[in-house]
């Protein structure tokens, strides 16, 4: 049974955690800097008689929990957790897993406890300081913008931990500033008992790829010395491997089950904000596949199809004809392959006095700019896409297209210096064989993890090739003035053109001087508002004159710019780029 722990059981928690501390680190330090007279932290304990077999500690909106033996009575547990109503529920890995299949109106996340090593006593940086009260406002709003590291608070709830972090003494907030602006920030959120758990580290978006993460993480293990061993959470294997190369290694794997701030909100909006699909085909199928992963499937009213009869339903939602679906005065978001068809099909709406949803206003839904959001559902649909893509994509004729002798790509890419080259966006590698008899080292670079994993098993007997997972928008794990040349086919057509620049700014970084870049990028400026859900081909807003400047801007000498058809006349182009300087 559940028994809620007076200060009288203080001394039993910590027995019954011992030297286990990195197994529950927030519950230790919490109970340990508050005790259970204070009012701030509530305690239970889940016993036998006098055998505990659990601990919860319920703090502000979270709650942490630790089982010694990971024998408990989840049912219980989660009876407490109904009633307290937490957004945030944290346990190691075997107890999250256990308490999943009870977690109505939760989403799990797998993750890792770090531990820094050994301490790096490098120079501090001149940009490094303390946080205060003033800057509390600007952190926060920076916090508040990445809701996939924010998503289960609310900005209110956000400043207020940070200010108490400030006036407790028990946490303190570091920051990089250029200029008096915030441009990267960590905090401590507990420093008790030689413990230190570092938190909510994050660069300003448009800083990022410049190394600040690592330069603010090296200040604060030299502000801290050697009093603390230095821990930290983290959520996905990209992240944990991020910070095993930045001086951490794994010590326990964690869980949490969180409920975002923001599903009540959507509920309430769902009414108002509910569309039909219309395209039960393939495509459309896609969307909603990838609405689905975003939480979005309530919003989805049902498809309209002129096959509406044969089909009937996808996945439990209705298939309308078209007359039926105009009867239900929701908007449609078109999902039609064929760019033609799609046109005649908003034109017989807009005449009918309908309305439609335009994909990028989903953004609005999910918090995110239309930017992230574009990135993600390319990426998603070359997820859920790739085999048969791929496969295109070996074929005789589609490698030809690149490597013929005659073709622009071939006689462009034989001015690049291959001695230590990267590939942008390599997909399967369906290019790696056309050129790595000729080059010294290649780095292949993906932002899908599942692409890096197939080509290193593809090349696992090539001993000059290094895999590198992005994030889709930089190159910050690649060291500077280090390459000799970046080319990438067939994959920045559909990059949105903010995401271009970052890469242009940072290839500008990774190449010595004197290093050539030869893109693949669209050509379409048909309209503004293109992307990859709503293009022909699934094209960006771009051509040749913004690509040059958008280089140029970069840093980058344009040496030679082409036209390329792609089924269609001048879709795409092709530049090649060189960054001033001698190699």
């Amino acid at each position: 049974m559940l028994v809620q722990c007076t200060e009288e059981w203080e001394d039993r928690i910590f027995s019954y955690i011992g030297e286990n501390q990195e197994a529950c680190l927030y519950l230790y330090v919490d109970v340990r800097r508050y005790g259970l007279s204070s009012g701030l932290v509530r305690v239970w304990a889940q016993c036998t008689g006098d055998e505990i077999h659990a601990i919860a500690m319920s703090y502000h909106n979270g709650m942490h929990l630790y089982s010694r033996e990971n024998r408990f009575d989840g049912a219980e547990i989660f009876k407490l957790i109904h009633e307290l109503k937490p957004t945030m529920v944290f346990a190691q890995k075997r107890m999250i897993q256990e308490l999943e299949k009870y977690a109505d109106g939760y989403q799990v996340k797998y993750g890792y406890v770090k531990k820094m090593k050994e301490p790096d006593y490098k120079a501090m940086s001149k940009r490094f300081c303390l946080a205060s009260n003033e800057d509390v406002p600007q952190m926060a709003e920076m916090l508040y913008a990445d809701r996939e590291l924010t998503g289960s608070y609310s900005y209110e709830e956000l400043e207020a931990q940070l200010r108490e972090r400030i006036q407790d003494g028990c946490g303190r907030s570091f920051l990089l500033k250029d200029k008096g602006q915030i441009i990267a920030q960590v905090s401590t959120s507990a420093e008790i008992d030689s413990i230190a758990i570092i938190n909510m580290l994050m660069t300003d978006r448009n800083y990022r790829g410049k190394g600040l993460a690592s330069e603010l993480l090296r200040s604060v293990r030299s502000e801290l010395k050697d009093a603390y061993s230095l821990y930290l959470y983290c959520y996905g294997k990209e992240k944990s491997d991020y910070y095993d190369r930045h001086g951490f290694f794994t010590c326990q794997e964690w869980g949490k089950l969180y409920r975002l701030v923001e599903q009540q909100e959507k509920q309430e909006m769902k009414d108002n904000r509910q569309f039909i699909i219309y395209g039960a085909g393939k495509q459309g199928r896609g969307y909603f596949d990838f609405l689905i992963s975003k939480g979005m499937e309530d919003y989805i009213a049902g498809f309209c199809d002129k096959n509406y009869e044969a089909i009937r339903e996808v996945k439990g939602k209705r298939v309308y004809s078209y007359e039926e679906a105009r009867k239900t005065g929701f908007p449609f978001l078109l999902a039609v392959a064929d760019k033609g068809a799609m046109k005649e099909i908003e034109d017989i709406i807009r005449e009918d006095g309908g309305s439609l949803y335009a994909l990028d206003e989903l953004s609005e839904v999910l918090k995110m700019d239309r930017v992230t959001f574009n990135r993600e559902f390319c990426a998603f649909f070359h997820i859920h896409s790739m085999n048969a893509y791929f496969e295109a994509a070996e074929s005789e004729k589609a490698i030809k297209c690149f490597w013929n002798e005659t073709s622009p790509f071939y006689q462009m890419f034989q001015k690049l210096d291959l001695s230590n080259v990267v590939e942008l966006a390599c997909g399967r590698g369906r290019h790696v064989p056309q050129y790595r008899e000729k080059a010294g080292a290649i780095t292949l670079v993906d932002i899908l993890n599942e692409n890096i994993e197939f080509c290193r098993n593809r090349f696992k007997d090539c001993d000059n090739i290094a895999y590198y997972c992005n994030n889709g928008y930089n190159l910050q794990e690649l060291s500077s003035d280090a390459y000799s040349a970046l080319f990438s086919y067939d994959a920045v057509v559909h990059f949105e053109m903010m995401d271009i620049y970052e890469y242009l700014k940072d290839i500008f970084r990774v190449l010595k001087p004197g290093g050539q870049v030869l893109i693949h990028h669209s050509n379409y400026d048909g309209s503004y508002k293109a992307s990859f859900g709503t293009s022909p081909s699934g094209r960006s807003f771009m051509n040749l004159k913004i690509f040059a400047y958008l280089a140029y801007r970069a840093g980058f000498e344009v040496e030679e710019q082409k036209e390329i058809d792609w089924g269609i006349e001048n879709l795409d182009g092709l530049t090649l780029l060189k960054k001033p300087g001698i190699r």
